[in-house]
């Protein structure tokens, strides 16, 4: 992770996010979606602005 700002890193609260697996996963059996592909970040970057 490359973040401008510490304090940014603490601002996050990864408890309050559903997993991206069970969002996915329920946007298709509700037929709202279908998986094109998969993806994997391999930089997050952060500013303050």
């Amino acid at each position: 992770m490359i973040c401008e700002d510490k304090h940014l890193l603490y601002e996050e609260a990864p408890q309050a996010y559903k997993t991206i697996t069970t969002v996915i996963e329920d946007l298709v059996n509700a037929g709202l979606a279908e998986v094109m592909a998969v993806l994997r970040p391999l930089v997050t970057y952060k500013v303050r602005r």
